[in-house]
């Protein structure tokens, strides 16, 4: 077993059970096969002091915390305290390689490597690109799109491997014109707690459409409730469950009041794993109208209970998608929305759950992603080892 620490932004806190909750799941998968360590850094603008450094096993996984107050120049008082922690690891259990995720990470994996020669190797979840930049950090300035692509690079140019959570961002991130070797490993889902309903779901004369995520823009909210009208206009035998909070939600709220659909769209708010899995196998599709995604890990999580998806043809959604799971729609086109929904609410029972459910377990499910990426763990420090 080899010493792993993962280097992240984005890991669960007290405050927000469910953020970063999909590098959780990668530290849960690998715990099986390698001894796995997280250091966590971010920031809080609403922190008393200046920051705070916690130490914790957390279901066999030491994790440690830097919060820093959102201040001035508070990201570099984050990678000098990062710095300083990790040199405490080095010596108490010395990392036999770094697995960062996301390139905003890399800073101190790029050090650790040219300092003391530990490889790392750099997972990407998110926008990459000038045009994904554009859907992501609408309001960004280009100076600042520029400074992160410029980041970027140099932790991909860097690093000893790249692992990509789909064949999508292993092709965006080549348009970067970075020359590296890669696997593609995706996200993956906790199967004992997403899995199908056990007793067979009765026919009911009101169907249940679920949608989870942050209601937002960018997860394509507005062409959603513009696409229930549509539908509504022909039957109303359905129910959609928004599952979801955001700083965004109060808008599309109004906008559901607006297009009278109050009877029919509910917003249930923020919903822990548990809830949300309970709620997937109470549904009888999932719809997901993102304008952008990478490998959107509620999708994985709805075919692990056995679910259909009804999803835009953007990101890495097309390669879990098919015509035996689901059906993919242009993104921001609500008629193309109301048509696939429609063909949902008629055909959803005709989808095979097992089959639906045996393919996410073979695909995504801990064993198979705590393995692929032993392999990967093994052959890095094999090779660095070389050189």
């Amino acid at each position: 077993m080899a010493n792993i620490l993962i280097l992240t932004e984005w890991y669960p806190t007290e405050a927000n059970k469910d953020w970063g909750i999909f590098v959780r799941e990668f530290a849960h998968a690998s715990k099986k096969f390698d001894n796995i360590a997280v250091l966590f850094s971010s920031q809080d603008p609403l922190m008393k002091g200046l920051f705070k450094i916690s130490d914790n096993m957390e279901d066999g996984i030491r994790v440690i915390r830097i919060v820093c107050r959102q201040i001035p120049f508070s990201r570099c008082l984050n990678i000098i305290l990062l710095f300083i922690v990790f040199l405490r690891l080095k010596r108490e259990i010395p990392p036999d390689l770094i697995h960062v995720h996301e390139y905003s990470s890399g800073i101190l994996a790029c050090v650790a490597k040219a300092l003391f020669k530990i490889p790392y190797a750099v997972t990407q979840h998110y926008a990459i690109t000038k045009e994904d930049f554009k859907i992501v950090y609408r309001h960004e300035s280009r100076l600042k799109s520029s400074v992160r692509i410029l980041l970027a690079k140099i932790v991909f140019h860097n690093a000893s491997h790249i692992i990509s959570v789909s064949r999508y961002m292993m092709y965006e991130i080549e348009k970067l014109k970075i020359k590296n070797s890669f696997s593609i490993v995706p996200n993956t889902v906790d199967t004992f707690l997403f899995y199908p309903q056990e007793d067979l779901k009765q026919p009911e004369p009101i169907k249940h459409i679920l949608f989870v995520g942050d209601p937002t823009y960018r997860k394509g909210i507005d062409t959603l409730l513009e696409a229930i009208s549509m539908v509504r206009k022909k039957r109303n035998d359905f129910v959609l469950h928004i599952l979801g909070d955001g700083y965004e939600r109060k808008h599309f709220e109004h906008l559901t009041e607006k297009r009278r659909l109050t009877d029919l769209v509910t917003f249930h708010g923020y919903k822990t794993k548990m809830e949300v899995a309970d709620f997937m196998r109470k549904s009888d599709f999932l719809v997901l109208p993102s304008i952008w995604e990478c490998l959107p890990c509620v999708i994985i999580e709805a075919l692990s209970c056995g679910l259909p998806i009804a999803a835009s043809n953007v990101g890495g959604v097309k390669e879990m998608v098919n015509q035996d799971r689901g059906v993919l729609v242009l993104p921001k086109n609500a008629a193309d929305l109301a048509d696939a929904i429609m063909w949902m609410l008629d055909n959803y029972q005709n989808y095979d759950t097992n089959a639906i459910y045996e393919y996410s377990l073979k695909n995504f499910g801990h064993e198979i992603i705590g393995r692929k990426l032993h392999q990967i763990y093994r052959y890095i420090i094999r090779k660095d080892s070389r050189h």
